[in-house]
């Protein structure tokens, strides 16, 4: 039987607004401020991917998995803060500047631990799934882009994934408001022949032709197991 929640039945492309929109403002109302769409065999639910197209149209993407025949898409319902709300025990609050007007907060590293391979989520590699809160403490002049690597003494163990509907594309830092603070949310790909051990995690500022901003900090650490 198809499973449809919470929209009633089969979705049109005309039903973005009617159908879709509704439920979904419905749960940003409410306080939550992650949505988690799950989908799998699509054909004759909504074949023409309308749920996922309005929701890549309103809210940056934060991360992906893929289990076999089902695609998890989560999305930022709110991204932007007034102030900086209350972060896990693990959280490194850095309060470092690193570019001009733009402030690393705090990261929180959500997956402390963890294999190099995932055979189940997004095979073949492991990801290291990072939350990073960034303030705008002045005028930005140009569209930063975090570098979030996992190194060890060998080298760069393990990459920031890039996604286009992610939040500083969707949301460039050049927009921000002087003391917006921003969730910005993003996977570390694995390399999945990484040796089992603790790893920092490094984050850095590239500017807008890809060259790195400053020196890079570390936000915590990973065990690799």
């Amino acid at each position: 039987t198809p499973l449809y929640f919470p929209f009633g039945g089969t979705l049109q492309p005309e039903d973005a607004e009617s159908v879709v929109a509704p439920p979904i403002l419905g749960i940003q109302e409410s306080g939550a401020e992650t949505l988690w769409l799950v989908q799998s065999h699509l054909d004759g639910v909504d074949d023409s991917r309308v749920v996922h197209g309005w929701l890549g149209q309103h809210y940056p993407v934060i991360t992906e998995q893929y289990p076999t025949g089902i695609q998890l898409t989560g999305f930022a319902l709110r991204h932007r803060y007034d102030a900086l709300p209350e972060l896990g025990a693990g959280a490194a609050l850095l309060d470092v500047d690193l570019a001009p007007g733009m402030r690393l907060l705090a990261c929180e590293i959500m997956t402390p631990r963890l294999s190099a391979t995932d055979e189940r989520m997004h095979p073949p590699s492991g990801w290291v799934h990072v939350r990073l809160w960034w303030q705008a403490i002045g005028a930005i002049d140009q569209d930063y882009f975090p570098s979030v690597q996992m190194v060890g003494p060998e080298g760069v163990w393990g990459d920031r994934l890039y996604r286009d509907g992610e939040v500083l594309r969707r949301d460039p830092p050049s927009t921000w408001p002087q003391g917006t603070i921003v969730r910005d949310e993003v996977d570390i790909n694995l390399n999945p022949v990484t040796p089992a051990g603790t790893y920092p995690v490094r984050v850095g500022l590239r500017d807008s032709a890809g060259a790195d901003v400053g020196s890079p900090v570390t936000c915590g650490t990973v065990v690799v197991e």
